[in-house]
């Protein structure tokens, strides 16, 4: 995905089938500042599986979202390490500042989200984002810092929770040391 990105532009991406990423440690699509690079990714209902990033920035499925995800489940995900901040699944942050980031139909299943702080099972750092008919249920978000949540782990700029559940099975849940919340760990604008 990153090698098709290009600054300034929306590129478009679709699952066509599930996918089982087992043994693939993968870097996010859009990691490095300018984080202009758009995308519009469509899960097509499709599941990816086994899903693994353990980069030291931002570690997750896209870096920093600038654009959309819709439609995907992720199962059975491990993402982020212990003394990394900006960690979920689908983006480390969303910049309030240059992007904006819409999320939607996605599920989080049976998944483990560590980080440092700004750890949320979908969002790391939220700005400008729009969550809308997402679930987090039975998986693990855990950090030694603060600004944790079970779908967003902090927000700076205004955020929209549409339809949207977090749950957890007996072992399962989340800790850290503050600034902890079921959708969000804290919210300081919006």
């Amino acid at each position: 995905m990153s090698e098709d990105l290009e600054s300034g532009q929306t590129k478009y991406f679709k699952l066509t089938s599930d996918i089982d990423m087992q043994d693939l440690d993968w870097t996010p699509a859009n990691n490095e500042a300018p984080y202009d690079k758009a995308i519009d990714f469509d899960g097509n209902g499709k599941v990816l599986s086994n899903f693994s990033c353990n980069v030291a920035s931002m570690p997750s499925l896209l870096g920093v979202l600038n654009g959309s995800v819709r439609n995907v489940t992720f199962k059975g995900a491990e993402v982020g390490k212990s003394n990394v901040g900006y960690v979920g699944i689908i983006a480390g942050g969303v910049d309030k500042d240059q992007t904006a980031g819409t999320i939607s139909n996605v599920t989080i299943d049976g998944c483990k989200v560590v980080g440092k702080q700004l750890t949320g099972a979908i969002v790391g750092n939220a700005g400008k984002t729009t969550f809308t008919d997402c679930v987090v249920r039975n998986s693990t978000i855990t950090a030694t810092g603060s600004g944790i949540g079970g779908i967003c782990g902090f927000s700076t700029a205004e955020v929209t929770f549409d339809n949207c559940s977090v749950s957890f099975d007996a072992g399962k849940g989340i800790a850290a040391s503050k600034y902890i919340g079921g959708i969000i760990g804290r919210a300081t604008a919006g």
